[in-house]
């Protein structure tokens, strides 16, 4: 396709336009997918950190175990230990 041309420029613009058509109508269905969930009871998103696994990385962190011995004992992440231990 040669953009050069008004012919081209045409053809590029009405794609470009489809193109643009076709992300609004994909927004509106996971929006429109999103609320139905919702309304028919789905909790959405990751699931919360169990609270046993939160006292168990307070008390590891309050015995001075590290942050990274601390994530490996638990199961979880080291930015998991930090946000944990950042909420108090």
């Amino acid at each position: 396709m040669d953009t050069d041309t008004p012919a081209g420029k045409l053809v590029l613009t009405v794609m470009a336009g489809l193109a643009e058509m076709e992300r609004s109508l994909i927004a509106e269905r996971v929006t429109a997918g999103l609320a139905r969930a919702r309304l028919h009871g789905k909790t959405l998103g990751r699931p919360a950190l169990a609270p046993s696994v939160k006292r168990k990385i307070k008390q590891l962190r309050a015995r001075g175990v590290s942050w990274r011995k601390t994530a490996a004992q638990c199961g979880v992440s080291l930015s998991t230990v930090q946000r944990v231990m950042a909420q108090g």
